[in-house]
């Protein structure tokens, strides 16, 4: 899959959105670039699929990879499910989860 290249002012990710780069292929599952001066992600919730969070995430389904994720940031915020991974569910490797937060990183279940 390609990269995701993202430059904000601020990332609010709500109710049950997500970022994604994920390969269903054999190849590799793109890379995740956030730069951003403030990030919040909130919310999850469940549907017939499962339960289904605000996410960010880096996926590889079958030989590949999983790219990896970066997120500079002054401050980060992680409420109600909010989720940053890399998952491999075939025979690849997960990739690396870097945050950079200069200031705080919030972190909540309620």
């Amino acid at each position: 899959s390609g990269d995701v290249n993202i430059a904000t002012q601020h990332l609010s990710m709500q109710d049950q959105s997500y970022i994604t780069a994920t390969s269903f292929g054999d190849g590799s599952g793109g890379k995740i670039s956030i730069n951003t001066d403030t990030a919040e992600l909130s919310g999850g919730g469940s549907s017939i699929l499962g339960p289904l969070n605000t996410t960010i995430s880096s996926v590889s389904y079958r030989r590949g990879n999983s790219g990896d994720i970066t997120l500079n940031t002054r401050t980060l915020s992680l409420q109600k499910g909010g989720m940053i991974t890399t998952t491999s569910l075939g025979t690849g490797n997960a990739g690396n989860v870097t945050v950079n937060a200069r200031e705080s990183v919030y972190l909540s279940s309620h």
